[in-house]
């Protein structure tokens, strides 16, 4: 029997008809002379979180560029309370511990009506001053309703009393039981846990 001989052609080798692939692959494109050099391929470096590129800016230079970003974020914090509003809140709470510790009932409802009184002007410290163009002064409880409307029933409330405590200053004890006294301590306690909630805020 006859040994047909075999050839194997070496990789890469066309077959008839159809073009070396290594040719194809290699072969410059049609827009590009004979003989250009072959362009080489690179990945870009990589640049540190925050550089900019050329036409895009970067984090901190678009934080340079619009700094209220910052202004904004620092705003929500809130600021102290004036020393002077924090001030009243402990004199209110001091006058409030001796109108509760008084014996006579005259004494704890002045005390107590005193009490109050300063825990109101440590809110509208801290709210604002008056208008300095009215023409005649307003009380702290006026003062009180306007710069703090959700304080408004409590300051009609403490207003009503004020003839009484200056009654009762004045020596006219017989306006106010005792039961009157210890009912006025409670809600004044009440009143300057609010004024304090209230002066304080976020600084408890």
């Amino acid at each position: 029997m006859a040994v047909i001989p075999l050839f194997t052609e070496p990789y890469g080798t066309p077959a008839p008809g159809r073009p070396r692939r290594a040719e194809t692959a290699l072969r410059a494109p049609a827009s590009e002379p004979s003989g250009a050099p072959h362009r080489a391929w690179h990945t870009p470096a990589l640049e540190p979180y925050g550089a900019s590129t050329p036409g895009r800016p970067g984090r901190a230079a678009d934080e340079t560029r619009h700094p209220a970003r910052g202004r904004r974020r620092l705003a929500s914090v809130s600021a102290p309370p004036p020393a002077t509003a924090l001030a009243l809140i402990e004199q209110a709470r001091r006058g409030l511990a001796a109108a509760d510790s008084a014996e006579e009932a005259a004494e704890r409802y002045a005390g107590a009506h005193l009490a109050a009184l300063r825990g109101a002007a440590a809110v509208v410290a801290m709210r604002g001053r008056p208008d300095r163009r009215r023409s005649r002064p307003l009380s702290v409880w006026a003062l009180l309703a306007s710069l703090a409307p959700e304080l408004r029933e409590w300051a009609t409330f403490f207003a009503a009393g004020s003839d009484t405590r200056a009654a009762v200053q004045a020596g006219v004890t017989r306006l106010v039981s005792s039961r009157d006294a210890d009912d006025l301590v409670r809600q004044a306690g009440e009143f300057i846990d609010l004024t304090d909630r209230l002066v304080r805020g976020d600084h408890r």
